[in-house]
């Protein structure tokens, strides 16, 4: 009787020391795992790209042809998530999709306010030679020149790179 009255005392008295060990050990294990799959997730040097579109809206281009000159002209309507020009390269499209090469002499220029050059971007090499590290805002303009080729009906896509992604295009007039 002396026998069943220590198991029963035993029993009362809870979990044994080293089965209480082996689970905290085993949630502890557990935990470290769930908290490196979290760790690794955000560590893994793909941050998140925001879509181009959220970020950049054109105005309605104008076109204007003077003197032998075409100029397109596009507004900034909206401009946001810290976008600077940079974070922008430009390709011009004719109505049939083939890639339209500007000859020598066109411009892609932003414009401040005021109307004066505060970027300039190769077409050619895809690059910023001016105005890069300004963040676009809704007094910009951005104008494209040709003297030889009239872009109308072809198409303007704006692609994000950098930290953006994805176009935004316009078919100008």
């Amino acid at each position: 009787m002396k026998d069943q009255s220590r198991r029963g005392a035993r029993s009362k008295r809870g979990v044994s020391p080293i089965v209480a060990t082996i689970l905290l050990v085993a949630m502890t294990v557990v935990l470290a795992a769930v908290l490196y799959v979290l760790v690794s997730g955000l560590t893994n040097g793909t941050a998140p790209k925001t879509p181009i579109s959220t970020a950049l809206a054109l105005g309605t281009p104008i076109s204007v042809n003077r003197s032998g000159g075409n100029w397109n002209n596009f507004s900034v309507a909206a401009a946001g998530h810290g976008l600077q020009w940079g974070n922008l390269e430009f390709q011009l499209f004719a109505s049939n999709g083939a890639a339209v090469a500007l000859p020598s002499g066109s411009t892609i220029s932003v414009l401040s306010i005021t109307g004066g050059v505060i970027g300039s971007y190769a077409y050619g090499s895809a690059s910023w030679s001016l105005g890069s590290s300004l963040a676009v805002n809704s007094q910009h303009t951005l104008s494209i020149y040709s003297a030889a080729v009239a872009l109308h009906g072809d198409r303007l896509v704006v692609y994000g790179v950098g930290s953006f992604q994805g176009s935004v295009g316009m078919i100008l007039p």
